[in-house]
């Protein structure tokens, strides 16, 4: 057993089975690797034992409630269905179960308010601990090769952190963290090295700076945004304790639209899309798409709720403007709709305005935001992506000498670069709003609000 201050890995033996299991509730998850030449190596941290990326047969981890076992004979892993089919078999866990439970009806009401609510966000902060899987969990939501409507370059985007994390808290300094390339593959751009490919950044960059690294697009590059995902998992835990939730998900791929919106559903299906009963529309859509070699667009819904009213400015930091300026740094965003967006062209004001009762707003057009600042209701921002400029299709451009040459893309890339980018929006809205919502607590320290 490791030892840690926190759930650890639990593992066990009897000469002809090895298995693990997390004790408490799996906070920091063990992982494993499977090996070519026969290894099979586990443990709480990543990288405890240098391993060739070619020897590499498959990578997992534990998870809360799921058995991990192996046949030393057999030589194989068993799953956790597996192992659970065949104990459940053998006793009346399932009547014991029943006789021996506590129904929730039973238990008494506590009224009692969570003492929690009174306290300043300096001491909330020190109260919730900061680990590696915080972190890795949501990259882990962004890191490609994970189906096969996505890009196949296999990235573990495993974190490490560095600094401003002791004991599993922040130190006040500023945190560090590293996300290693294992996949990259630099001659994949060997052929366009002095060629501007149309969409890409190669010739705005070219032009300001006189010089590029074609071995992928730099800091155009969508791999730069794992560390805005890393960086927004640490303010989403903070925002966590203040009530405030961000969720996203895709809304339209094309001319494909949800026609209900449940981030629940999202997380089910491999286009990351609202709506279940679009998904075989979707696949028989992508199936085509990938036999044209071509790509496309796609818009996110990113929603943050629970923030509550009087956080943004009346005019140079407006609430709004800030997100939409923190969605547009995102690569290939070239849209940011907030509320009914650009409908509002076509609603008249007895419409279009957010009427008020009692209870509070009955409609929201303004997508939770009026002059600037919060109203307390959910913010809706509509992020519209361009479709993936590499792609397949043999195609012309010039070269740096600006003469004109044929260009055929070639590499591993996204067919639609929104199926992976709600993590990265979501991010994006954490980092802003928190940072928001510190203005706001050094501008109106002193008033008092409902």
């Amino acid at each position: 057993m490791e030892p840690w201050d926190g759930p650890a890995s639990v593992p066990f033996t009897d000469g002809d089975y090895v298995g693990a299991l997390l004790d408490r509730n799996g906070l920091r998850p063990s992982r494993y690797t499977v090996t070519k030449s026969g290894k099979l190596i586990m443990s709480s941290e990543v990288g405890v034992v240098d391993v060739e990326p070619s020897d590499v047969e498959a990578h997992g981890r534990l998870e809360p409630g799921k058995m991990f076992l192996v046949d030393m004979n057999e030589g194989r892993i068993i799953d956790d269905e597996e192992v659970k089919n065949k104990v459940v078999s053998e006793r009346p866990y399932k009547e014991w179960l029943k006789d021996k439970s506590l129904q929730l009806k039973d238990v008494p009401n506590n009224n009692e308010a969570c003492p929690i609510e009174t306290l300043d966000l300096r001491t909330r902060q020190r109260l919730y601990n900061y680990t590696t899987e915080d972190i890795q969990d949501e990259l882990d939501r962004r890191k490609p090769g994970q189906s096969r409507y996505v890009t196949q370059r296999k990235e573990d985007d495993a974190v490490e952190i560095l600094s401003g994390v002791f004991e599993g808290k922040t130190t006040g300094t500023p945190i560090g963290l590293i996300i290693k390339n294992k996949d990259q593959k630099s001659k994949d751009y060997e052929n366009i090295k002095d060629k501007f490919r149309p969409g890409h950044a190669d010739y705005t960059y070219q032009q300001k700076y006189g010089i590029r690294d074609y071995r992928g697009g730099g800091r155009a590059s969508a791999r730069e945004t794992a560390m805005r995902v890393a960086g927004g998992a640490i303010a989403k835990k903070i925002l966590t304790t203040l009530g405030i939730s961000i969720s996203a998900g895709v809304v339209q791929i094309g001319e494909i639209r949800a026609n209900k919106v449940s981030f629940s559903e999202a997380v089910k299906n491999e286009f990351n899309f609202v709506d279940l009963e679009k998904i075989n529309e979707l696949e028989t859509f992508f199936q085509a798409l990938n036999k044209e070699q071509d790509s496309v667009g796609a818009k996110i819904l990113v929603r943050v709720a629970g923030i509550m009213p009087g956080v943004g400015s009346p005019v140079f930091s407006k609430l709004d403007a800030e997100l939409a300026k923190a969605m547009m740094s995102v690569n290939a965003v070239k849209a940011v709709e907030i509320g009914a967006g650009t409908r509002v062209v076509e609603m008249k004001g007895s419409s279009n305005r957010d009427l008020m009762v009692k209870a509070g707003f009955l409609s929201n057009n303004s997508g939770g935001i009026i002059g600037g600042i919060s109203n307390g209701e959910d913010i809706d921002l509509y992020v519209s992506l361009k479709p993936t400029s590499s792609i397949s299709q043999k195609t012309t451009t010039v070269n740096k000498e600006n003469e004109e040459v044929e260009l055929q893309v070639k590499g591993r890339h996204d067919p639609c670069v929104g199926l992976r980018a709600a993590p990265i929006l979501e991010a994006m809205a954490a980092l802003t709003i928190l940072d928001q919502y510190l203005l706001d607590k050094g501008q109106c320290f002193n008033i008092e609000r409902p």
